[in-house]
């Protein structure tokens, strides 16, 4: 399978998923990922397709290797199959994640307000 393939395909399967998929270019460096995904929580994952035989070269790898200690996740996908998996693993957990945590966030506000509430009420003037 060729890489502009793989590539559509992670394109069209984030945009299903309502995520961005921004093709990188960054001009005189031959190592540079393919693709950049915001996810939420301020994350960033780096993608880089190839064909479904390739793999990373050592200047790509060295990309990754610094990618990842800054924080950021860095992958290789060569697939339709691991475009899926991708998704999986890391849209929908993110995705349920930054809405769990919202909801927190919305329950302590009740829960808060509901307790000061009662606080004034009892408490002796």
């Amino acid at each position: 399978m060729r890489e502009s393939h793989v590539e559509q395909h992670l394109v069209l399967r984030c945009h299903q998923e309502g995520f961005e998929c921004w093709k990188f270019n960054r001009p005189g460096r031959r190592a540079a990922f393919d693709r950049i995904v915001p996810v939420p929580n301020g994350r960033v994952i780096w993608i880089e397709t190839k064909r479904s035989w390739a793999k990373l070269s050592p200047a790509q790898r060295r990309e990754q290797i610094w990618l990842e200690g800054l924080g950021h996740i860095a992958i290789c996908i060569n697939s339709k199959d691991e475009v899926e998996s991708f998704v999986e693993t890391y849209l929908y957990e993110d995705s349920r994640l930054d809405f769990a945590r919202r909801f927190d966030r919305i329950n302590f506000r009740i829960i808060a307000r509901m307790l000061g509430a009662l606080v004034r009420k009892e408490l002796p003037k």
